[in-house]
């Protein structure tokens, strides 16, 4: 299944994560990869793992 339009765009959030990874990996960029920006690049993939989670059937 595709799941709702809301759970979908998020995953426009994912830009930044891989624009931080792609620049690290292909650029040599490890200036970007500071404890702050990790924190921030899991805070964003655990929020997007949060929305698009299985909803609990009881």
């Amino acid at each position: 299944m595709c799941g709702s339009p809301g759970k979908v765009a998020v995953f426009g959030f994912m830009n930044p994560v891989c624009g931080v990874i792609l620049s690290a990996v292909l650029l040599g960029e490890t200036g970007s990869l500071s404890v702050m920006s990790v924190a921030a690049l899991v805070l964003v993939c655990m929020g997007i793992y949060i929305v698009n989670r299985p909803e609990k059937t009881e």
